[in-house]
């Protein structure tokens, strides 16, 4: 399948296939459904009726617009069902076949059954959840406020303005008003806020982006001291206030989470097992497998709709053996817990070089009865742990981290190379602010 011009996203090559197959179906396909990956190729579950043919076809974007595309489809090669039959009644696959058969069955139905795999109870549609972060579909003016973490009234600085416009750069985004939408590309920033933002309009008068919104669609512009968008080309700048901009839903979001995010993406992400069927169920439900001609009546696929039963057994936890000194000498854990009080490990390990650094406030006695109180703990558990430092607690400002670490490190080695030479320093306590 070959597209002109050439498109590079996925979904809109489907629109386009999806608009051939509803157009041309019964005149020109023989009334075959195909199975489109996006990219290059297309699977039917026949001949068709030609070997190359050119469509046209007239595809309605977002912004209204009708756009033309020419569509080559070209027969490519023969896959031969009978290898696959002759293996899901066999349950055993020659060598040579395999690899030919993985990729058959990977893209045989990719539009369709994205995780359709060959095994030895035949064919497996594995269903698998994965989560990623994605823009939110919000006002641009909106999510400038969230991503900054203040009012928008202010004037952007110079540091927040570089750091917003790295996080839109590339971000696709919707203008709406009244009955007009139309959908750009973030390309950057304007330095100057929309209320001194300079330009020449159509009739050659130069205005603020403000006095154009206000004069020629009536509209106020909330927000006159933030940037514009800039979107088009080099040759045809385009001025977008934040205010009339929506992020368009469906963008991945590229850069990395902040704290707050990652909680919540995680409280968000992490299902118990009944919580993971359940939404295993509700996909099956949802996409309707066995609905789709293309799945039940051209390929004649059946996809039961209840989880896979294999048998097995659940494994009791091994026991694990400590120092017979301690409470016990063997523990055996429960649900994968288990507690390790008045217990030693039989072989610990053992700390003879370590030091402290006092980034806080805290006097070095309470810094030092802090640091004893982890020894003690290292050493009830079996661990061969020396109670004095090498040095003597370090204190050092917390606005050069960089100089003290090395500072100390000069110490360190120093004292290393009078009392054991050959030795490195095995363990540094920080204690912060």
């Amino acid at each position: 399948v070959t597209i002109a011009p050439e498109v590079t996203s996925k979904t809109k090559c489907r629109d386009i296939m999806k608009l051939l197959s509803d157009s041309y179906g019964a005149s020109h396909l023989g009334n075959l459904l195909l199975a489109y990956d996006g990219k290059k190729s297309a699977f039917a579950a026949g001949p068709l009726p030609f070997d190359s043919k050119e469509f046209i076809v007239n595809l309605t974007e977002q912004n209204g617009r009708e756009r033309e595309f020419k569509v080559t489809i070209k027969f490519a090669a023969r896959k031969e069902l009978d290898h696959l039959r002759f293996w899901l009644g066999d349950k055993t696959i020659p060598k040579r076949l395999s690899k030919h058969l993985m990729w058959f069955c990977e893209n045989l139905l990719l539009q369709t059954l994205r995780y359709l795999r060959p095994t030895q109870m035949g064919l497996s549609l594995n269903i698998d959840m994965s989560a990623r972060a994605f823009y939110e579909p919000k006002l641009l003016s909106e999510f400038v406020g969230e991503f900054l973490e203040r009012e928008m009234s202010r004037p952007l600085s110079d540091q927040e303005r570089i750091k917003v416009k790295r996080a839109l750069k590339g971000v696709r985004v919707e203008v709406r008003r009244q009955n007009y939408k139309r959908r750009y590309k973030v390309q950057g920033l304007t330095a100057e806020p929309i209320s001194q933002l300079n330009f020449i309009d159509e009739t050659g008068a130069t205005k603020t982006v403000v006095q154009y919104f206000r004069e020629k669609y009536n509209v106020q512009l909330r927000f006159p001291a933030l940037p514009a968008i800039q979107a088009g080309t080099d040759a045809k700048v385009t001025y977008l206030p934040m205010k009339i901009c929506w992020v368009i839903p469906g963008q991945r979001y590229a850069l990395k989470l902040n704290e707050r995010q990652v909680t919540q993406f995680l409280r968000a992400t992490c299902q118990r097992p009944k919580d993971r069927e359940e939404s295993i169920y509700n996909t099956m439900r949802h996409n309707k497998y066995n609905k789709d001609p293309l799945v039940s009546t051209d390929f004649e696929i059946n996809v039961t709709e209840l989880l896979t039963s294999i048998e097995a057994r659940v494994l009791p936890p091994p026991p694990l053996r400590y120092h017979e000194s301690g409470r016990s000498s063997e523990v055996n854990p429960s649900v994968g817990v288990w507690n390790m009080k008045d217990l030693k490990v039989i072989n610990g390990g053992t700390v003879n070089y370590w030091a402290v650094i006092n980034f806080s406030r805290q006097n070095e006695q309470a810094v030092g009865r802090f640091v004893l109180g982890h020894v003690l703990m290292c050493q009830t558990k079996g661990i061969v742990f020396n109670p004095r430092p090498l040095i003597k607690i370090y204190s050092a400002v917390p606005h050069n981290i960089e100089k003290a670490l090395v500072d100390l490190q000069s110490q360190c080695s120093a004292q290393l190379a009078k009392i054991a030479p050959g030795h490195h320093l095995q363990m540094l306590f920080c204690h912060s602010p």
